[in-house]
């Protein structure tokens, strides 16, 4: 109860302390579930090659697929010779001949300056390396790496220091080199040697924000909150430091600042981090405040219009054809060669289509890279509703969106080199166990879990799993650290850790991936939860000091 008095104390000093502030106007928001827009036939200028497919055709192409998924394969080249529209005639051949379609090459490529740094740390890139110096830099910081994978941090800081690059490097990032190894001493519980491997990374530079934030965390575990206050402060300030980090380095300054009673510190630096929404910390900031958000859930109506611009594009209409024969997942890969950036009417086509459609994977993609139009984000393309997951309850709903966002970005086909598959990243073994069907360790069960309906609900059973473990107990903090690193993790890191505070606790993971994994799913089921019109009581509990319980 202790940090839940503290928050209390802190969001009457904003308002008392300070002119009242006026809340950020909240949108009134879309509902999420809207009746299916009714797309009339087009009056399309017919191609050759593009020509719409009949319900006749469309019902052809059904029949041969249906054949093939069987492997009744005389049955269905029988059929193919009867297709008069062979805008999917490639599709179903490559499947005859067993052979993958080539990959699509992407027209949607960067990422807006304001989405683009989600990780804690630094956007500097510097600009004076002359010849090879570049190159061997980041020789140095994957041997760095190495050792710091394996614990070895005081074997990498010698080596860095005796490194020739000391001759050359830039001193931002000579900082953020050292505050990288200084950060490492502190999830090692090695708080002095974090301390003054931090003060050598301030000392060759303030610009990159890494080293103030150690420096702040160092400072909070010696229960120093005045010189944590400075700084957090220094990090939030520090001009290369991405969103995340301002957003995180501002709130924990102003909780430091809270606790030291420098009371005139906490408004301002709560207003840095509310001033990013869309972060882990700018979600609390904002909550515990009071303000409301500023996201847009409206979206270009799909139309005719559309759809007759989209058929003036052969990927275009191919999109259109896959999406009649119920091919969701190729029709979304189609979109991506549409040349969106060069023709903004293309573009509100290509991304009413993936909304209507809940083409979640393409919608994410296209919010990630193009602005809205009528200003900021197209927020409900940013945090799509996978058409897999809208048989769930609507918490439930929100919790897998907010896992399938971070695991496979809503890419059915995604899987990587452990062999996580799917929309859920759902580990062979994990299926086999979840289940208690060992079909699941067998080529033909991985197959099976790559269907996204099959993931979905697998994933699903994995989380109330999970959930209902003893080290979790419906807490979402450690439900995604189970999630992420497994529940051994989970067991072993709260007993190494021991701290009641869920915040820091989150902070002092030692696992880089698992804290970001955290931030980013929690930030996603948090605005899920907003798009949604349900009330994000787990936020609120962060926002309070407590632990973000569920039930």
């Amino acid at each position: 109860m202790r940090f839940r008095y503290l928050y209390l104390t802190f969001a009457l000093m904003i308002f008392t302390h300070t002119v009242q502030a006026q809340p950020i106007p909240t949108p009134k928001q879309k509902p999420l579930y809207t009746a299916p827009v009714i797309i009339k036939q087009s009056v399309i200028v017919a191609t050759k090659n593009n020509r719409p497919l009949t319900d006749r055709e469309a019902k052809l192409y059904k029949e041969i697929l249906q054949l093939q998924n069987a492997k009744q394969w005389d049955k269905a080249r029988s059929l193919i010779d009867k297709i008069d529209n062979k805008i999917l005639l490639h599709f179903v051949t490559s499947q005859q001949s067993g052979q993958r379609l080539p990959p699509i090459k992407s027209n949607i490529q960067g990422t807006l300056a304001d989405l683009r740094y989600f990780a804690r740390g630094s956007k500097y890139i510097s600009e004076s390396y002359k010849g090879g110096q570049r190159y061997e830099l980041n020789l140095v910081k994957e041997e760095l790496e190495k050792y710091l994978d394996r614990g070895a941090v005081s074997s990498a800081l010698s080596f860095f220091n005796r490194h020739r690059v000391q001759t050359y490097i830039d001193p931002i990032d000579k900082s953020q080199i050292l505050a990288e190894i200084a950060s490492h001493y502190l999830y090692l519980k090695r708080y002095d040697s974090a301390r003054a491997t931090a003060l050598k990374a301030l000392k060759s530079s303030d610009q990159a924000p890494l080293a103030g934030w150690v420096m702040g965390l160092s400072a909070w575990m010696r229960d120093d909150m005045v010189q944590a206050t400075k700084y957090f402060t220094v990090a939030a300030r520090a001009p290369y430091a991405s969103p995340w980090m301002t957003s995180a380095a501002s709130y924990w300054g102003a909780r430091a600042a809270t606790r030291a009673k420098l009371y005139k510190e906490v408004s301002p630096l709560l207003a840095m981090a509310v001033k990013n929404q869309r972060t882990f910390y700018g979600l609390i900031a904002t909550k515990a405040l009071g303000y409301g958000y500023d996201f847009n859930w409206t979206m270009p109506q799909y139309t005719i219009e559309h759809t007759d611009l989209l058929y003036s594009f052969d990927a275009g209409a191919r999109a259109v054809a896959y999406i009649k024969i119920g091919e969701t997942s190729m029709a979304q890969e189609e979109l991506f060669a549409l040349p969106v950036k060069k023709n903004p009417k293309l573009a509100e086509a290509a991304i009413a289509f993936a909304h209507h459609y809940n083409l979640a994977g393409y919608a994410m993609r296209f919010s990630s890279a193009m602005a809205n139009p009528a200003g900021g984000y197209y927020d409900a393309g940013l945090f799509p509703v996978s058409s897999w997951t809208k048989l769930a309850k609507d918490d439930d709903t929100a919790m897998l969106n907010a896992f399938i966002r971070q695991e496979s970005r809503f890419r059915a086909t995604a899987m990587n080199a452990t062999g996580a598959t799917g929309l859920m990243q759902i580990m062979p073994n994990t299926a086999a166990f979840i289940t208690e069907d060992g079909i699941y360790k067998t080529p033909e069960g991985q197959s099976q879990l790559s269907q996204p309906l099959n993931n979905v609900k697998i994933g699903t059973q994995y989380l109330n799993h999970l959930l209902d473990l003893q080290n979790v107990d419906n807490d979402m903090f450690s439900l995604t650290i189970a999630y992420n690193a497994g529940p051994g993790k989970l067991r072993r890191w709260k007993n190494d850790l021991n701290v009641d505070d869920p915040l820091l606790f989150i902070e002092l993971l030692p696992s880089s991936e698992t804290r970001a994994f955290v931030e980013r799913v929690m930030t996603n089921y948090w605005i899920y939860q907003m798009q949604m019109d349900n009330d994000p009581k787990t936020l609120m509990a962060v926002a309070q000091g407590d632990w973000p319980k569920i039930k």
